[in-house]
């Protein structure tokens, strides 16, 4: 990623070069949340509404991987609605 000087344009970044949306840069949004089983139903609905929303737009989702709760719920709208996520698991 180089600035060409002689037209004094911005250099590209990787936002700006990324062909997983077709217009405009993508954000990678991270989000934590529970990974409970007793996590309360309309807390993991708003977050699977989250995930939709942010892949509809063209993001890719971050979040914790856990496979139930909040994150669960993440992961599961924005598959849904077609979307990539990332799952970030320390060891």
């Amino acid at each position: 990623m180089t600035n060409n000087s002689s037209n004094n344009a911005p250099a590209e970044t990787p936002l700006q070069s990324c062909e997983e949306k077709k217009e405009g840069p993508y954000l990678r949004v991270t989000c934590y949340g529970s990974s409970s089983s007793a996590t309360p139903k309309e807390y993991v609905d708003a977050s699977r509404q989250l995930g939709r929303a942010l892949a509809e737009a063209g993001h890719v989702c971050v979040n914790g991987g856990g496979r139930t709760g909040g994150m669960s719920g993440m992961t599961d709208g924005a598959i849904a609605a077609g979307g990539k996520v990332v799952g970030v698991i320390h060891e």
